[in-house]
């Protein structure tokens, strides 16, 4: 398990660690415990650590191995979370159409 593992720029990914923001961000999205929270690109669970307190549904998705086997360990014990190893964004882009 890599657990200084950098974030590769040039594929978007990003690790949010800064808690007030993750705070400001879950306060803005008004999640209820009875929501089922989509956490794409859940990376080493910075996010997921805090959205799964506000839900009994959380799912996990992560396309990067290394990451997922940080999550797979950390969330283990946790019922209330599904880790899914896929690509969301398979052909590279978040566009639904080219430009």
């Amino acid at each position: 398990m890599i657990k200084n593992k950098l974030p590769i720029r040039y594929t978007g990914q990003h690790f949010t660690i800064d808690k007030v923001l993750i705070d400001d961000a879950i306060k803005i999205a008004k999640i209820n415990e009875n929501d089922t929270v989509i956490d794409i690109g859940a990376g080493k669970g910075f996010l997921t650590v805090h959205l799964v307190r506000q839900c009994t549904n959380l799912i996990a998705i992560e396309n990067d191995k290394s990451l997922l086997s940080i999550l797979k360990n950390k969330f283990s014990n946790n019922t209330n979370v599904k880790i899914i190893d896929c690509d969301p964004v398979p052909h590279g882009s978040l566009m639904p159409y080219p430009l």
